[in-house]
Formats: C-alpha cells, structure tokens, sequence
C-alpha cells in the first residue's frame, strides 16, 4: 500500500517510520531531563564550594560538597549512557522499518518507474541517502538535550546576573544568525552531491556489468573521462559544502573565544563593585559552558538536518513512485477451462499517445503452443508482459483461464505462469539456491529433476561444489547457454500451467541451443505455451503462430498455411532459410 507523506517535511516523514518505538524517544527525553538536572546542579554545588572557602572561609561542610559533586557526576554519567542507549535503539528500528518498506516499494514499483531510473541510481538512494538519514537518527538525543540544558542554563544564569547573561544572549544571537546565513544552502548542496553520486555509481555500475563492451572497444579512456568528469562535478558540490561547514565552524569558535572574553571582563568587574559573589561569578562562567556549547552543537545538528534532509527528500521520492495496480481479492483459477489465455480487443500505450498494441484478439487453447512472430517492435514481448501484469491496459481485457487479470490480485496471476526470457538472471548464490528461486521450500530432489530436465544437470555435477557452488554476480562463471538452462530448470520447478518464451535461444550457438529446445520440449508437455522467437526452427511445429506488425495482427495460421502466402511471414522465413525460395517458387 503507497505510504502518504507530506512534501514539505521530508524528515518527518522518515521519523513515522519509528512512530510505533517512540516510548524509546520518551525514555531518551526522561534521562535527557534528568542529565540536564545532574549538570546544572554541578555549577550550583561549585558556587556553594567556593562562597563557603571564600565568603564563609569554612571548610566544615567541603567533603560534603566534594562527595555529592561526585555522585552528581556519576548520575550524569550513567544518564549519558542511557540517553544516548535509548536513542540508538530508535535509530536501529526506525531504519529496519524504513529499509524494510524501500525495498517492499521498490519491488512494488510499476514497471515504468523501474525502467525510468538506473539502478545505480537506487542504490546510491539505499544505501548513501539511508546513512545520512541514520547519522541524524543517532543525533536525536542531542536535539532533546541542547534545548532543555540552553533554556535550564540560561534560566540560572539570569538568577545569577541578568546583565552578564543578557550580554551573552545578544552575542548568540548574533552568531545564530550568521550561522543560518551559513547553512541555508546545505540542503540544495545535499540534494545536489546525491544526485551526483548516483550518476557516478552508475556509471560504475555500466562499466562492470559492460565490461566485455568496455575492453573490445576500447572504452576505458572515453568510460574514465566520464567518471572524472561526474566526479569533478561532485567535488565542486561538495567544496560548496566543506566552504559553508568551515564558515559554521568559524563561527562556532568565536562562539566559544568571544563569550568568555566578554564574560571575564564584566563578570570580574561585577564581583569587583560587590554585585555578584565569587562563587556566583565562578558558577556563571561554568554554565557559560552550558550556554555556548548547545548553541555550537546546534549549529553542527543544523548541519546534519540540513544535509539528512536532502537524502531524505531523494528517498522520500522513492515513495511517491507509483505502485503496480494490484486487486486485493484473490480468486482461485479454475484450471480446466479450455482457454488458459484470451486477449479481447487488448489496446495499449506506454505514453498514452503512441499506440504499441491495438485492438488484439486471440485464444490460447489448453496444452496448445501459440507462437508470436514480427519485426523488432512489432509488440510481441509487450503481449507477455502484459499477461504478467508488468504493465495496465485501457483498452479490452485480458483473461486467465476465464478470469480477467484486472479482478484478480497480480501474485495468483503469476503464480499461474512462469517466463522463461533471453535475460537470463543469475543471483549471487549457489547454483540450487539460483534453481530453487523456482518454488519456495523445494526439495534437493526436485531441484535435481528440474535440473536433470533442462538439462543442467551434467554441467552442474563438473562445477568445483556441484549444486553448492556459488555462482558470481550476472553468472559469470556460466556460459549463455548453461545461463538459460538453469533459467528453464527454475521454471520448470515452478510447474506453472501457463509458460511464456520471450527469444529463449536468441544468442546462443547451435550446440546450446539444440540442448536448450530439448529442455523447452521436456517443460511444454501438457502446458500451455506462448512463445516469441526469431528462430523459425523453435516455432515452426506451433499449433497456432500469429504475425504482428506495427502492433496489430496482420496474419495468423500454421506455419505451411502462412509459408504459402506471400506476407510478412515467408518474407522472415526466407530471410533465415534463403535455400527455402527456390522450392517456394517451384
């Protein structure tokens, strides 16, 4: 379900993420509460101490005063720690629930948005962004602490002297405000240097996973100035960070040289004329401390805000991308209809503008194979991707042995199909984790029939751990067609009643693909299957194979009935089977 945020206040949106542990922000305001009291009382006791020595020249109760100064400190101590505990452990849970939701939305992601941002980009959104927002989390018991010791010192301050303490007001004040001259552009600077290191992560990201492309053509020099140049860029952003963080931390030292100087100076000259007394001066000049070190802290906790924002604003983004449309009734299928697969008058349109598919019609008997056969972009994968609900229609309906795809919830659609595609994805895990993705809690023995049914199993038995090696990243340990045959053997272990080919053999060598169209025939028996194919050898024997140009249905038949006419058909026929035009024209 998409979550609602407001725009305007993107760290607010992540702290709901721990809106269900906030009795741990309760427990970090309690013990901040009671630091607050243990530090305050230390000056108060240090006053007593020195009017008792100077005033009273006394030194009855002095032990007395040491001991309670002492155990002052360590309840202090003991509060720091407890604060500072409570604090993390919201941190640690807020960003379980935030992590855990990003990566539920990013699998709920329609397919437009998926397709519309780099994967380099996410990641650097998962895993850059996150970590600036939990560097702020971490600080949140400093934005409870500073105020209440800011406002509990300077409370005690002006009962000590409201002079010496108006003095020190104006000065902070002052220095706020340059400060906030300084940090204002820190969030633009923040959303500005993520964006940059998205760019150049994906950049990166291109360069691996193309690097066969990268070094037969000669690619490094152009691939490494393009990195300099993202990388030049991003130094320029974040000098404007480092220049703004510089002039903060200018401020922040004459936030702590000029106070104390004027402070000194006056103060003394206050004790002097008998308005104060030592002990009162002595107790100002150690909650100055108190005064001046939340205003610095606070200039530095603008800083991260100012910079968590950014981050949280890129993921903040993340979740306003549109969900897939999803039906939230699940209805069971009934399996014995004759027509597992029924497009009637299916129109579609990424853009809404320029049509892909329009006006298809056509049934896919029970157990039958249906082929579909075109030009590039004729909108043969389109028709399985919308079967698999990647993507809506406006136009007409769709239907799964009976059912439309809209009055059923996307996971029982799926559940009903299983896609094999040229895109042979390889996790990095063994091979019979890779295998098992086929079906949840399947046995060994039915990874190895699938495996043995594909025919990956003689090929898996030679790798150095047999079913428990890990494979690399992509699977590049594998060749293209060891690749698809566990690909087949992960469908094939699904069981699904309905299979969809999208070019399963389009890039491999004949030997493989002869292995590959043997696994396709052991997977097709009693299936019904729609298959997309250059290779006029994988669907000639189809039962049914309807051309597609330009997005409509220009013919439709078996392949001699459609081998005969001259159309589109004979016209990729031939271009295959050149030899084949001789006989045609006999």
């Amino acid at each position: 379900m998409k979550k609602t945020f407001n725009q305007n206040n993107h760290l607010r949106n992540i702290l709901s993420f721990g809106k269900t542990y906030k009795i741990w922000l309760l427990v970090c305001f309690i013990f901040s509460l009671l630091d607050v009291v243990a530090s305050i009382m230390i000056p108060y006791m240090g006053k007593k101490l020195v009017d008792l020595i100077c005033i009273n020249n006394s030194s009855e109760k002095f032990s007395d005063y040491i001991a309670i100064i002492l155990v002052i400190l360590l309840l202090g101590a003991v509060n720091i720690f407890l604060r500072k505990l409570a604090t993390a452990r919201f941190t640690a849970y807020t960003m379980k629930n935030l992590r855990n939701s990003i990566a539920e939305h990013i699998q709920s992601l329609s397919f437009q948005h998926i397709k519309k941002y780099h994967s380099g980009d996410l990641v650097s959104r998962v895993n850059d962004d996150i970590e600036l927002i939990r560097k702020f989390l971490i600080q949140l018991s400093d934005f409870i602490y500073q105020p209440l010791i800011f406002i509990c010192a300077v409370t005690y301050g002006m009962i000590i002297s409201w002079k010496l303490m108006l003095v020190t007001i104006i000065i902070l004040v002052i220095a706020t405000g340059l400060n906030n001259i300084a940090a204002k552009p820190l969030n633009k600077y923040s959303s500005k240097l993520q964006n940059q290191f998205a760019r150049a992560n994906a950049l990166i990201q291109d360069t691996v996973r193309g690097i066969y492309v990268v070094k037969s053509f000669n690619l490094k020099e152009k691939m490494q100035r393009e990195y300099r140049s993202e990388q030049n860029q991003a130094y320029n952003v974040e000098m404007g960070i480092v220049k703004r963080r510089i002039y903060m931390m200018m401020i922040k030292i004459l936030l702590m040289i000029v106070p104390m100087l004027i402070i000194n100076l006056y103060g003394g000259g206050l004790t002097f004329k008998g308005e104060i007394t030592i002990g009162e001066f002595t107790a100002f000049i150690a909650i100055l401390a108190y005064v001046t070190t939340p205003t610095n802290r606070f200039i530095e906790l603008v800083g991260i805000a100012k910079i968590a924002r950014g981050g949280a604003e890129r993921i903040n983004e993340i979740f306003s991308w549109s969900i897939e449309e999803r039906c939230q009734e699940s209805k069971a299928f009934n399996t014995i209809n004759n027509f597992p697969v029924e497009f009637v008058n299916v129109s579609f349109s990424y853009d809404d503008k320029n049509p892909v598919l329009t006006d298809i019609n056509f049934k896919l008997p029970k157990n039958e194979t249906l082929a579909l056969v075109g030009i590039s972009g004729a909108g043969k994968s389109t028709i399985l991707n919308l079967l698999c609900g990647f993507h809506s229609i406006k136009d007409g309906k769709i239907n799964i042995f009976g059912n439309n795809i809209k009055n059923n919830h996307l996971n029982t659609i799926r559940s009903q199909i299983s896609m094999v595609t040229q895109d042979t994805h390889i996790y990095p895990a063994t091979v019979s984790e890779n295998i098992g993705y086929g079906k949840e809690n399947a046995s060994r023995d039915q990874i190895i029939t699938a495996a043995k049914m594909s025919n990956a199993h003689d090929f898996i038995m030679k790798l150095p751990n047999g079913y428990n090696t890990i494979l690399t990243e992509g699977g590049s340990n594998l060749s293209g067609g060891q690749k698809q045959r566990i690909t087949i053997a992960r469908a094939i272990l699904k069981d699904a009643p309905i299979l969809l080919f999208d070019e399963p053999t389009s890039a491999l060598d004949s030997n493989s693909e002869k292995l590959i169209d043997e696994a396709l025939n052991t997977l097709t028996k009693e299936k019904s299957v729609i298959i997309v194919a250059h290779r006029f050898s994988t669907i000639k024997h189809a039962d049914e194979i309807i051309v597609l140009d330009k997005g409509t249905i220009v013919q439709r038949g078996i392949h001699e009935e459609l081998f005969n006419i001259d159309g589109i058909y004979r016209k990729l026929y031939l271009k295959q089977h050149p030899e084949k035009e001789e006989a045609y024209n006999v």
